[in-house]
């Protein structure tokens, strides 16, 4: 799916081995702290999760949530970025400690076409007006809220 010179032959991490990794990784830690914020913001603990086990310092709830947005988000976001020819070399370094992660230009390409995909969702399975991504983070956790006030079943998103 990426265009030369490009490659993603598995998904490698801590740290990611290539720069299509080292965006994906970006783009779910981003994700998963915007997610982290809105349990914080109601009460929630975000390290107590329902499928993410819970080990020190990883906000398992936060994780739960993002898997959501793993492929329609971030995924997404990769394959334009690439794809569009938005990155190149220069976006990536080799620390001495190993792996590939964005340079400073990099992330500044990244947040830029983040913020913009952030606002482009439209779905009519969800609302016949155009929702953004953080609403739909927003609603999800409120659907969160109501699953364990009211002892309601979850629904994910159709998207």
């Amino acid at each position: 799916m990426l265009k030369t010179p490009w490659e993603f032959a598995t998904r490698t991490k801590r740290p990611p081995k290539d720069p299509v990794n080292a965006v994906l990784s970006y783009g779910y830690v981003i994700v998963t702290a915007e997610l982290q914020s809105l349990l914080d913001g109601i009460g929630f603990d975000p390290y107590l999760g329902f499928y993410h086990q819970i080990r020190y310092g990883r906000p398992s709830l936060a994780l739960d949530l993002v898997e959501e947005f793993r492929h329609c988000l971030i995924d997404r976001l990769a394959l334009t970025l690439f794809n569009t020819e938005v990155f190149d070399e220069q976006d990536f370094f080799k620390p001495g400690s190993g792996g590939i992660y964005l340079s400073l230009t990099g992330k500044k390409k990244f947040f830029k076409q983040f913020e913009k995909m952030l606002g482009q969702f439209d779905s009519a399975t969800l609302q016949d007006e155009k929702t953004g991504f953080r609403k739909l983070f927003q609603q999800q956790v409120a659907a969160l809220v109501n699953t364990v006030q009211n002892d309601v079943p979850y629904k994910p998103l159709e998207l």
